[in-house]
């Protein structure tokens, strides 16, 4: 189960389909796949959770975790990883050159009173 967050869709033939373009990277596609797993109802992430939900195996999901983190889009709690200032940052600049986005979906979880 890949979810699709605001402004964010599949490519054609689903997640993990080859584009028609080989500038596609699928190395950030897959960033944004687990960045998009955080949602209100979901605000923390295990690696066995992000692995399982994404079909990567838990070293992948790891490395995209650590890679998250290391930009200072997540940040790990405990056995869990959390949305940290820098996913909040990227959404509220998506949401400025997007005025029909709908980014409050994602304050929940994003607030800076959920970012620790």
């Amino acid at each position: 189960m890949i979810p699709n967050g605001p402004g964010c869709s599949a490519p054609p033939g689903g997640p993990g389909a080859a584009p028609a373009t080989p500038n596609f990277l699928h190395s950030l596609e897959r960033g944004l796949i687990v960045m998009r797993l955080f949602t209100p109802q979901q605000p923390e992430l295990t690696l066995g959770g992000a692995a399982a939900a994404t079909g990567m195996s838990r070293a992948t999901a790891r490395r995209f975790l650590l890679t998250l983190a290391g930009l200072s889009c997540v940040r790990a709690d405990g056995q869990g990883f959390r949305p940290a200032p820098g996913m909040l940052r990227l959404v509220r600049a998506c949401a400025r050159r997007r005025p029909t986005a709908r980014p409050a979906r994602w304050l929940p979880v994003l607030s800076p009173g959920a970012i620790r």
